[in-house]
C-alpha cells in the first residue's frame, strides 16, 4: 500500500488526506449514480397513464392512439399492430418514442408532480383542520398558494396573502 501511494505521500500529502479525497471521491460518485439512475429509470406504467391524461393531445395522433391502446386499455403489440396495420416493431418504437415525449413533457412542465403535490397537500391540510391544529392548517395553505402561484406564473412566487 505504501509503494502505491509513496508517490503521493512524498508530494505533500499525508494518508489522512488520501483518505479523506478517497472518501470524497466515493461520496460524489454515489450522488453522480444516484442521480444517473434517477434519469435512467423507466416510468411506470400509472406514470405513463396520468401523463397521457395531461399531455396525450400533444402527441400525434397514431402516438395516442397506440400509447392509449397499449396503456389505458391494456391490448398487446400484436393487437395494436393488427388493428393499426403497422408492424409489431413498429408498435414498440411508437410506444418507446411516445412515452419519452410524455416524460420530457412531464420533466419541463411537472403538471403531474404539481397535482399529487397538491393532492398531498390537501390530505395534511385536511387532517390539520380535522384536529385542530391551526398553525400546521395554515403552513399547508401557504405552500397551496404558493404552489398554485407556481402553476399561474411559472415562477413558484406568490405576492398574494391568504
Amino acid at each position: 500500500m505504501y509503494a502505491l501511494f509513496g508517490g503521493l505521500v512524498a508530494s505533500g500529502l499525508n494518508m489522512l488526506s488520501i483518505f479523506l479525497l478517497d472518501s470524497m471521491a466515493i461520496r460524489v460518485y454515489t450522488d453522480s449514480m444516484q442521480k444517473q439512475e434517477n434519469q435512467l429509470r423507466e416510468p411506470w406504467h400509472t406514470d405513463v397513464c396520468l401523463w397521457l391524461d395531461y399531455y396525450g393531445d400533444l402527441l400525434s395522433l397514431r402516438q395516442r392512439e397506440v400509447l392509449t391502446l397499449y396503456f389505458d386499455e391494456d391490448w398487446s403489440l400484436s393487437e395494436i399492430a393488427e388493428h393499426t396495420g403497422l408492424s409489431r416493431q413498429g408498435i414498440h418504437d411508437q410506444i418507446r418514442r411516445g412515452v419519452a415525449r410524455l416524460s420530457a413533457l412531464e420533466r419541463s412542465l411537472e403538471l403531474a408532480q404539481r397535482d399529487r403535490l397538491m393532492g398531498e397537500l390537501i390530505k395534511t391540510a385536511s387532517r390539520q383542520h380535522q384536529s385542530g391544529d391551526d398553525q400546521g392548517l395554515r403552513q399547508s395553505l401557504s405552500a397551496m398558494t404558493k404552489l398554485l402561484g407556481q402553476a399561474v406564473d411559472g415562477r413558484g412566487e406568490h405576492d398574494g396573502t391568504l
